[in-house]
């Protein structure tokens, strides 16, 4: 997808730019809805076919459920960063990955211990720390590609 848009750019056709980003972040979409439904329904069965001992499947599956609803919000950004990054752009999809493990940072804390209002999550607070975290990507991906 990057290297079609590079091509895109500089071959002065910005119609095929925005065709091009707007099918990779399609595919990606695609590509995360399926991987998603696939961990949901067969998870476990996969983790314990790469050996995950049936003491730990739990703890497993309670960081990896999270991840398989959240995976939208992980793989379409990294998808528009990639965009962005080729449009000849590597400052921004920098900025926006620090601020998403910065948000991490703060986040992880807050849900796996709890804090206030939020109770303490484990490790189920530690994927919805990292999904959250990752939303904001998202967003900014949305908000590139609206625009």
């Amino acid at each position: 997808c990057g290297s079609l848009i590079s091509r895109a750019i500089g071959g002065g056709r910005p119609d095929l730019v925005r065709q091009y980003t707007s099918h990779g972040l399609c595919i990606a979409l695609l590509h995360a809805v399926i991987f998603s439904g696939l961990g949901l329904a067969f998870g476990a069965d996969i983790f314990r076919a790469m050996g995950a001992q049936e003491a730990l499947l739990k703890e497993i599956m309670d960081y990896a459920n999270i991840w398989f609803v959240g995976c939208v919000f992980i793989v379409v950004p990294m998808v528009g960063n990639a965009v962005i990054r080729a449009t000849g752009n590597t400052k921004f999809p920098s900025i926006v990955m620090c601020v998403v493990a910065t948000a991490n940072i703060i986040l992880d804390p807050i849900f796996i211990f709890g804090w206030g209002p939020i109770p303490a999550l484990g490790i189920q607070g530690a994927a919805i720390a990292t999904v959250l975290a990752y939303s904001i990507s998202f967003c900014v991906a949305l908000w590139l590609e609206v625009r």
